[in-house]
């Protein structure tokens, strides 16, 4: 028996619809196969509600027999190919000898493609079935091909779509890179004449500048001076591009500052001191800057002449070191002879009338002279030559053991004095200067307030430094007082000599600290800051 076997694809199915049981026995035996998946069913009716639910792609043939009690084969026929599902499955009838010629014409017109006689020969019922399964499979694969026909269509349609729709696109970009290009070719244009405006505008500033201006190579050689430079200075270009390094004699003054984002690479308002072709001594300000020229880097060298600057300050300084000489040896006279006129009178009135001094008058005369000697001693003070005792001492411990004094003044005049002492390191102090410092400005803040106001004097840390705070609840004090705090014999009080703020300031000059005020109308706060040990020159 011959197998189907080599028909491609997976199992079809075969519907064998008879009312004899027989029947369907012998044909299901004829057909076994593994390339085919057999369903049997013994009426018209009993195929049309298998088909409705049945899967019409899977179902290759159709074996049909003719006459059938109920509804026969024909009209089983045309119900199936009445329906758009079922139409293109083939029906092979199986029909007696007996069938006329008109009966197996009828079969065809209801849409079968042939047919079978009764008792049927097996074999030629396979091959028939085996034809219709080929069949079958060929309409399946065409199905397919058409189906991956239409895919391709639309992908092809869809692909002409952006096709299209990329050449819309691109024709749009190349105008718009048409009028980039116009608009970059004006742009570089202008940046071309900008150029050359600013080259021209360079060389103008660079001719025609009142500072030395050189230009430099990464090589040292200098490439270009200015008529100032020439004026100055009293060499050529040929004569600078001879001279042995450093150019000029050139010495730097002093050490330049630079920010945590900057890099010490260049000079930048450096003072310094160079030396004319004559052997002249002058000072400037020396600034250098990396540029370009034509693409190639080069180095602009800026000195701007500060001699009759620094002649002027001299003389300024001078002149003021003399204006506060005048005041302060006024304020001295004045403040020294308001004592001496006291103890004069005394001595005068004693020598008139030859009568023994009382005791009260000896006391008031040593009194006013102790005054007197008072205002010379802290004049002394202020000298900024005058030597300290600077060892390693704690702040937190002169504060506290100066502080009970300023708590006893402070109760005294119906005030209160705190202290809040956080740790800091030690420092290199004179305990005895800083304790007068502290106490000249604690007094002062004392002063400065109404009764039930609180002073407060603390210390911590800020960074590397070391804070010591002097606080008072006073009214504050104008702009103007705060200009001239530090001046000697300059005060606001009614009975002060003037010196004690300005002892405070030398003090901590002395000390390398330097004095910051705030002052509002909640009071005001002397901030005094340290350097630690490690930090401070020796």
């Amino acid at each position: 028996m011959q197998q189907a076997a080599d028909i491609p694809g997976e199992a079809v199915e075969i519907i064998i619809v008879d009312d004899r049981k027989e029947n369907l026995f012998a044909m299901e035996a004829v057909l076994a196969d593994p390339a085919y998946r057999l369903t049997c069913l013994n009426s018209g009716e009993a195929l049309l509600d298998y088909m409705l639910n049945a899967d019409a792609s899977q179902v290759a043939v159709i074996l049909l027999d003719i006459q059938m009690p109920g509804m026969d084969g024909l009209e089983a026929a045309r119900f199936i190919k009445s329906r758009k599902s079922f139409r293109n499955i083939p029906i092979l009838f199986v029909t007696a000898h007996s069938q006329t010629e008109s009966g197996i014409t009828n079969s065809y017109s209801t849409g079968a493609i042939d047919y079978v006689q009764k008792p049927f020969n097996p074999d030629i019922l396979r091959y028939k079935i085996r034809a219709l399964v080929r069949v079958h499979h060929y309409q399946q694969e065409l199905e397919r091909a058409n189906r991956r026909l239409r895919q391709k269509t639309l992908e092809l349609e869809r692909n002409n779509r952006m096709l299209a729709a990329a050449e819309e696109k691109l024709n749009r970009v190349n105008q718009e890179l048409e009028q980039t290009v116009e608009k970059r070719t004006a742009s570089l244009v202008r940046a071309y004449q900008e150029i050359r405006e600013s080259h021209l505008l360079f060389r103008t500033v660079f001719s025609t500048s009142p500072c030395m201006l050189a230009i430099r190579s990464v090589e040292d050689e200098f490439l270009d001076v200015n008529d100032a430079w020439r004026e100055l200075s009293g060499y050529s270009l040929e004569e600078m591009n001879r001279m042995p390094e450093p150019y000029l004699d050139m010495k730097l003054l002093e050490q330049e500052s630079f920010t945590a984002d900057e890099q010490a690479l260049f000079h930048r308002n450096a003072k310094i001191q160079f030396q004319t072709k004559t052997g002249a001594v002058r000072f400037g300000l020396l600034s250098e800057q990396p540029l370009l020229l034509e693409g190639v880097p080069k180095l602009l060298i800026v000195i701007m002449d500060i001699t009759e600057k620094e002649h002027w300050e001299s003389q300024s300084a001078r002149l003021e070191r003399l204006h506060l000489i005048g005041e302060m040896a006024a304020a001295i006279a004045h403040e020294v002879r308001n004592p001496m006129t006291t103890v004069s009178g005394f001595l005068q009135l004693y020598k008139r009338q030859r009568r023994e001094l009382t005791e009260e008058s000896v006391n008031m005369m040593l009194e006013e002279i102790n005054r007197a000697n008072s205002i010379i001693t802290e004049f002394l003070t202020l000298a900024k030559n005058k030597s300290s005792d600077l060892q390693p001492r704690s702040l937190n411990a002169i504060v506290e053991s100066i502080f009970p004094l300023i708590q006893a003044e402070a109760v005294m005049n119906s005030k209160q004095a705190l202290a809040e002492l956080k740790p800091i390191p030690a420092l290199r102090l004179d305990e005895k200067e800083i304790r007068q410092m502290i106490l000249n400005m604690a007094l002062n803040g004392l002063d400065s307030m109404e009764p039930g106001g609180t002073l407060r004097i603390e210390t911590a840390m800020d960074g590397t430094s070391v804070l010591l705070t002097i606080a008072d609840e006073g009214c504050g004090m104008t702009e103007d007082v705060v200009q001239k705090l530090g001046t000697p014999f300059y005060t606001t009080k009614d009975s002060g000599t003037g010196l004690g703020l300005a002892v405070c300031y030398s003090i901590a000059s002395r000390h390398n600290a330097s004095i910051r005020v705030e002052t509002g109308s909640q009071g005001s706060k002397f901030i005094i800051s340290f350097t630690p040990p490690q930090q401070q020159p020796e």
